[in-house]
C-alpha cells in the first residue's frame, strides 16, 4: 500500500524516476534468480498462465490493456517458482511495475515487448535456468533503457548524481 501510494504521489505524476530506478534494482536482484527456479519448477500450468499472458502483450488494445499482460506475466513467472515468498514479491514488484508500464506504453515508439518475453519464456519451457536468467535480464536490461528514454540516462552504478560540497567534485 506504502508503495503504491508513493507512485501514486510522487511528483504529482506517480512517476518518481528514483523510485523507478530503485524498483528496476530489485528486479535485477529478484526477477533472474526467480526465474532460474521458475526453469527448473515450472509446471504444465505455469507455462499455460504464461502463454496466456504473453498472448495478451502481443494483442492490439490500450495501455491499460499492455500493463495488465505484463504484470500477468511477471506474476506467472513468480508463481512458476512454487516459492512462497518470492510469490508474495509481485506485491512489491507490481505497483512499480504497472506506473512504469503505464509510462512507457503510452510513450510514442515503445519497443514491442513480446519478443523479449517469449525469449524468457522459452527458457523457462525449455527448463533451461541459464538461458531464462540471461533472457531476463535483456528484458531487464531493455526496461530500464525504456525509462533512460523517458526520464534522462540513470547515475552512474553507485552513485547518486551529488556533488561533494567541499571539492564540488562529483560522487
Amino acid at each position: 500500500d506504502v508503495l503504491r501510494w508513493q507512485f501514486s504521489e510522487s511528483n504529482g505524476t506517480g512517476a518518481d524516476p528514483a523510485l523507478l530506478r530503485n524498483l528496476g534494482e530489485v528486479r535485477g536482484i529478484i526477477e533472474p534468480a526467480a526465474v532460474r527456479l521458475a526453469a527448473a519448477r515450472r509446471t504444465d500450468a505455469d507455462l499455460e498462465a504464461l502463454e496466456a499472458a504473453l498472448t495478451a502483450m502481443g494483442q492490439e488494445g490500450g495501455a491499460s490493456d499492455a500493463v495488465e499482460a505484463d504484470l500477468a506475466f511477471h506474476r506467472a513467472l513468480l508463481a512458476a517458482t512454487h516459492n512462497e515468498l518470492l510469490e508474495r514479491m509481485e506485491m512489491v514488484i507490481e505497483s512499480g511495475l504497472a506506473q512504469r508500464d503505464r509510462l512507457v506504453h503510452s510513450a510514442p515508439h515503445s519497443e514491442d515487448p513480446v519478443p523479449s518475453h517469449r525469449a524468457v519464456l522459452d527458457a523457462v519451457r525449455a527448463r533451461d535456468p541459464d538461458g531464462a536468467e540471461h533472457a531476463m535480464r535483456a528484458l531487464l536490461d531493455q526496461a530500464t533503457r525504456d525509462l533512460d528514454k523517458l526520464s534522462g540516462p540513470s547515475a552512474p552504478e553507485g552513485t547518486d548524481g551529488s556533488t561533494d560540497e567541499k571539492d564540488g567534485q562529483a560522487q
